[in-house]
């Protein structure tokens, strides 16, 4: 083995013995990560949050970091975003302390992390159904594998077409997530195991109606979310700017 790789070993092997215990709201318990290296945070400061396909761009950098980080073989698959904003806090406290400045404004994290572990989560996890005259659908908050998935076929997409359309695609990724299962006609069909083109097809040809239902539920997730996030009147936002 060459120096550097020696060193490189010893590294990762030092980062193990300063793991963070974080607490996963959606699992009800503490997981260890990994610190951040300067590699990772290097990657998260790459991108500038100035638009919405760029914080889409974010959280695929810190999902891959959750999935490397983690030291319980945590998956994706069970975490939510509420569990990524415990993962963002902890490394933030870690790094820089606890403080958190906005204009004059300052507030304490770690007030905030104690506000996350005595939360009711039962909204998050539960499955929703909205209903009009024949069609109903079974709504769900994603979790971040398939957050992830979705992520990935929406930057492909807006790759290959014109970017002026973006913020129109990224808007109805957002609401594909949460689209669990759709019936009509007392048959159901599973949206999570068709292609993200079957997806948007079958979703633009829902009516306004309907859509209005599911986008009232998005709105009620996103309520709780930013109340989670907010502590005396300041919103502490999961973007790169935490890690500068």
């Amino acid at each position: 083995m060459s120096d550097a790789n020696l060193l490189i070993d010893k590294l990762k092997k030092a980062n193990q013995k300063k793991s963070l215990e974080v607490f996963l709201p959606t699992l009800g318990k503490k997981v260890k990560f990994a610190p951040l290296t300067l590699k990772q945070q290097k990657e998260l400061l790459s991108k500038v949050p100035e638009t919405s396909y760029d914080i889409v761009q974010f959280n695929n950098i810190f999902n891959s970091i959750i999935v490397s980080n983690n030291e319980e073989e945590v998956k994706l698959s069970d975490l939510k975003n509420i569990d990524k904003f415990a993962i963002v806090l902890q490394y933030k406290i870690n790094m820089t302390g606890s403080t958190y400045k906005v204009g004059k404004k300052t507030v304490s994290l770690n007030q905030l992390l104690e506000k996350i572990k005595e939360y009711d989560y039962s909204i998050f996890t539960k499955i929703e159904s909205v209903t009009l005259d024949n069609l109903s659908a079974e709504l769900e908050v994603p979790n971040l594998e398939y957050d992830a998935k979705i992520n990935k076929s929406v930057t492909a997409l807006i790759k290959n077409k014109n970017k002026n359309n973006a913020m129109a695609e990224l808007f109805l990724s957002e609401f594909i997530k949460y689209i669990k299962s759709i019936t009509l006609d007392n048959d159901k069909f599973n949206l999570t195991s068709l292609s993200y083109d079957d997806k948007l097809t079958i979703v633009e040809e829902l009516p306004s109606s309907f859509t209005r239902k599911i986008i009232d539920y998005m709105d009620i997730i996103k309520t709780e979310e930013n109340e989670l996030s907010s502590i005396n009147g300041i919103t502490v936002d999961i973007t790169n700017d935490l890690f500068a």
